[in-house]
């Protein structure tokens, strides 16, 4: 985890953000350093579940959340990672626009 340490407002368009992480978060991006994005706990407005079907529940699905279920047209495959930490798990799914 970590947390912006100073930021710098550059224009109207660009503001230089000074960031700090622990070593093991930072080694997630697993040397990317461009196209990065940043989010937080605060901002996850949206609550979903995990459905498990199947033999003995061994296949799990989360569920897309109504608000937004309308938005999501998904025709190709969908890029995901999962990052651990102490005490969560964060799933990011990345899904193009049609």
């Amino acid at each position: 985890m970590g947390k912006i340490i100073n930021i710098l407002n550059k224009s109207d368009d660009v503001v230089h953000l000074t960031i700090e992480f622990d070593r093991d978060y930072f080694k997630n991006l697993r040397g990317s350093l461009n196209n990065i994005h940043l989010f937080c706990d605060g901002i996850m407005i949206y609550n979903s579940k995990v459905v498990s079907v199947g033999k003995n529940n061994s296949t799990k699905y989360f569920l897309i959340p109504k608000e937004i279920n309308s938005e999501i047209f998904a025709r190709e495959d969908i890029k995901y990672s999962v990052i651990e930490m102490t005490n969560k798990f964060y799933f990011l799914f990345s899904v193009d626009k049609f």
